[in-house]
């Protein structure tokens, strides 16, 4: 029986995971969206829009691109931490700034993994 109890809690970390990766995989639709959109506007062209939404889309699923590109989303959620610290003092920017590059870094890893995830069913 050890066999099937090990097998049952490897299912339900395994549905577990898969359910934290697709709750952060929006925080990742919704920046990449908005980076597209941005882009768009700062050209002027729906062209470079649509090509930025889809550029971002194949990188999320090339796995040495999607790191980077996780990395350096992770380094803007730093920075926007880092900002918001600087209200209170350098020492809350350096802590919230090291916070929001971690967790940043969490939710757009685990973004990616869903990606990944839903492309190889």
């Amino acid at each position: 029986m050890p066999d099937q109890e090990s097998s049952n809690v490897a299912v339900r970390k395994g549905v577990t995971q898969a359910a934290f990766n697709a709750d952060y995989a929006n925080v990742l639709i919704f920046e990449i969206l908005g980076i597209a959109v941005a882009v768009g506007c700062w050209e002027r062209s729906w062209w470079w829009f649509g090509g930025t939404l889809v550029g971002l889309m194949i990188v999320v699923q090339i796995k040495p691109l999607a790191i980077l590109l996780a990395i350096l989303l992770s380094v803007g959620w730093g920075a926007i931490g880092y900002g918001l610290g600087m209200l209170f003092s350098q020492n809350a920017s350096v802590v919230l700034g090291i916070l929001a590059l971690l967790s940043g870094l969490g939710a757009h890893l685990s973004g990616i993994q869903w990606a990944r995830d839903v492309a190889s069913d």
